[in-house]
């Protein structure tokens, strides 16, 4: 023990002095902690494991981020260790960012976003290493390790599984709608029947090799397709010769489809899956060995309503083996939530499962179960009260069970803590009836450098002991935070967890149609832990920065392509370069033209980025084109391509030729067919600038033509051209005013 806790300051102190700073305008952060851990149930005695932590993380110019954490622990003459890793992300190498981990790590088991929720896809944990490569567009991803679980919840500390992992993965995007995703996983067992709780029946293969594929599309703003198909293999048995397990020959295709539809009124999600036994069979979850159809819909037609509504069949046993249970399940669900006036709101839920089983050699036997749930709530002041009904009905092999219960709730917020708490009356009518209270509180406070909390569970949960369960224990939380000085905090807490059904292959089943995490790794969960952590800061340099440090990492080494581009003139000759002509990347970085009309943005960080005109800085002779800007997905270490266009503009002038005196000032002069207009200077001399090639036609205004004028012609009709100098237009304007007639009134005849 003292030399393991030895052992362990020196590794903190060694991962503390490492971490001093590359330079003097680079920084980071530290942690050291003391902190132990005790646990203890009714069927043995107190286990105590203490020891030291630290964490380090600095930014070292040229490589990224570079984390180290270590966990160890000694007692009850053992060693532990917990999160033990070095983990060095952002550097960029080839064109790509990387990211080396060797110790801890964790890998998603889903390539891409998973858009359902009947499925719940789990992180592998393991202790190993794992490197991956990003471009904007790809993600490379490989790894080899031996699989690891938590002791359980609340336990810092970790323990080995009997399975080692070695995979890895290429995920894509294409364009903006599409993205595409490959993984080759090889998982090997070697267990012996002591650790079987860690497979379900029929997942006991010593080896499993699987490809998968997977495939998530955007057809458009509202809708998405998600596939993803598998091909396994399995070898061996996991549990060897002396095994009481049945071996299986799992099918080796699963597959998972479907659609998803949302909108502001309506979600719609529905798919079909088919896993087989080989499934990802990770030790300690229960992927896999499931198929069957599932939808669930909400619906909001107007704001103070919601519908929702799902429905699922599964079956398990795909291979019909003899030697395996089959389950059978079907289940369905309706509800609305209403917003009543006088700020009520109210809410229902009818759900249903048809469940059957059927244990090797045996018969099947079914159950059908019926729950019905409202709720009635309403905010008073401070208070958020809340009154539920539930009525559930089991009818299991022709024996009838009741349970009703009632249960109000009252949470209450103010400044500085809010407090919560239930009671539910629950009454069970069975062959052997029952009448208990089941009791929930919560409580929060904040005073300075003081934080506490609580969260109490206590009594006999009797829903969830039946095929509705949501939850598989009860909890009780004690703990709180201390401040005590700037840089030292202490954190205590204690907690007790107690199992409120078995976690059996049923139980497995039907939790996994409601796609809730399951893990059997503690199936001997009702414990008590008590655990603390006495930890102080440390910082050094100018620090790290906020917010996004992947991005951080991205600007200091970014990853850099060109930007080569042309802008071209549109002519009624054909298109030439343009010279001069300002782009602008979205940063605010400018380039200009040269004489062959090209414009380079060097070392552009990799990802979609926009070129367009300098509009506002464009030469006075030119109008943007029908191409002004345009959207690049830049590529490390290649140069993308980009057009743009301007327009050439010209001018055109003219003369109106009068007599000596006669004021030509306010003549009106049109350039048709647009409707610019322009008036001459007093000797008569008139020009439109900024003009688009083409045929126009220049008038004079009749109305604002002096009195009794004449011009020699009402149009000239103009033709320009980039390259050719218009002649000057001319107009001549003369005055012709009327002879009077002359009467004579006394002249006779």
């Amino acid at each position: 023990m003292k030399a393991e806790v030895s052992i362990a300051c020196f590794t903190a102190a060694l991962l503390a002095s490492g971490a001093a700073p590359v330079r003097a305008d680079t920084g980071g952060e530290a942690e050291i902690a003391l902190q132990g851990s005790y646990l203890g149930d009714g069927a043995s005695r107190l286990t105590d494991v203490t020891g030291v932590a630290a964490k380090f993380r600095t930014f070292l110019p040229g490589f990224g981020f570079l984390t180290a954490n270590m966990e160890t622990y000694g007692g009850e003459s053992r060693f532990r260790t917990g999160e033990n890793y070095v983990d060095l992300n952002g550097a960029a190498w080839r064109g790509l960012r990387w990211r080396l981990t060797g110790g801890d790590f964790r890998v998603a088991t889903s390539l891409l976003p998973f858009p359902f929720t009947n499925i719940f896809f789990p992180e592998l944990s393991a202790e190993g290493f794992k490197v991956e490569a990003a471009s904007a567009n790809r993600r490379y991803s490989l790894f080899y390790g031996v699989e690891t679980l938590a002791a359980g919840p609340r336990i810092p500390f970790r323990i080995r599984v009997p399975q080692k992992a070695l995979g890895a993965s290429v995920v894509e995007t294409i364009g903006e709608r599409l993205h595409v995703g490959a993984r080759a996983l090889y998982l090997s067992t070697n267990a012996d029947s002591t650790s079987s709780y860690l497979f379900a029946p029929g997942q006991e293969s010593g080896t499993t090799a699987t490809i998968a594929g997977d495939l998530l599309y955007k057809a458009s703003e509202n809708l998405e397709f998600f596939a993803e198909a598998a091909a396994s293999s399995t070898g061996g048995n996991a549990t060897g010769g002396n095994s009481t397990l049945p071996s299986a020959s799992p099918s080796p295709m699963s597959f998972t489809a479907g659609p998803v539809w949302k909108s502001h009124k309506l979600t719609v999600k529905a798919n079909y899956i088919h896993h087989s036994a080989s499934y990802l069979p990770i030790a300690g979850y229960f992927l896999g060995d499931r198929s069957g159809p599932y939808i669930e819909v909400e619906a909001k037609p107007i704001q103070a309503i919601e519908l929702f509504g799902s429905a699922s069949q599964y079956r398990n046993n795909l291979d019909n083996s003899p030697e395996l249970p089959t389950f059978n399940s079907k289940g369905t669900s309706a509800g609305a939530s209403i917003a009543l006036p006088f700020r009520f709101s109210v809410s229902g839920q009818l759900s249903t499962i048809d469940f059957s089983v059927r244990q090797p050699g045996e018969a099947f036997s079914s159950s059908r179960n019926q729950q019905v749930v409202a709720t009635l709530g309403r905010p008073i002041q401070r208070h958020n009260v809340h009154f539920s009904y539930r009525d559930l009905n089991i009818i299991s092999d022709g024996k009838d069970q009741r349970q009703r219960s009632a249960e109000i709730e009252d949470i209450v917020q103010f400044r500085r803590f809010s407090l919560g708490g239930a009671v539910r009356d629950q009454r069970l009518a069975a062959e052997e009836s029952k009448d208990t209270l089941f009791i929930r509180g919560s409580a929060q406070v904040q005073f300075g450098r003081l934080s506490a909390y609580a969260y109490v569970e206590h009594g006999d949960d009797l829903a969830n002991r039946t095929v509705f369960l949501t939850n598989t224990f009860n909890t009780t939380v004690l703990g709180g935070s201390l401040r005590i000085r700037k840089a030292w905090n202490l954190l205590a807490e204690a907690s007790q967890n107690r199992l409120t059904t078995d976690l059996n292959p049923e139980s497995i089943f039907l939790l996994q149609n409601q796609g809730a995490f399951v893990t059997n790794a503690v199936t001997g969960l009702n414990q008590w832990t008590a655990y603390f952590r006495l930890s102080k800061s440390i910082r050094w340099g100018r620090g790290l920065p906020g917010g996004d440090l992947d991005r951080y990492s991205a600007e200091q080494m970014p990853i850099v392509g060109t930007i080569e581009g042309t802008v071209n003139e549109q002519a009624f000759a054909g298109s030439r370069p343009a010279k001069g002509i300002p782009v602008v990347l979205e940063d605010g970085s400018l380039a200009t033209t040269n004489e062959a009309g090209v414009f380079v943005f060097s070392r552009v960080p990799e990802g979609r980025h926009r070129v367009s005109l300098a509009v506002n800085q464009l030469p006075a002779d030119y109008d943007p084109g029908a191409t002004l800007e345009a959207t690049l997905d830049v590529k490390s270490r290649r140069v993308t391509n980009a057009k743009l266009s301007v327009i050439p503009l010209l001018s055109v002038s003219g003369r109106i030729l009068a007599p000596e005196g006669i004021p030509l000032d306010n003549v009106v002069v049109k350039l048709l067919p647009t409707n610019r207009y322009t008036t001459p200077e007093p000797e008569g001399r008139f020009s439109f600038y900024n003009v688009r090639e083409g045929e126009y036609d220049l008038v004079l205004e009749p109305q604002s033509l002096p009195e009794f004028a004449v011009v020699d012609r009402a149009t000239v009709h103009i033709t320009l051209t980039r390259g050719t100098k218009p002649e000057e237009a001319i107009v001549r304007l003369s005055i012709e005013r009327p002879e009077k007639p002359i009467r004579r009134s006394f002249e006779k005849e």
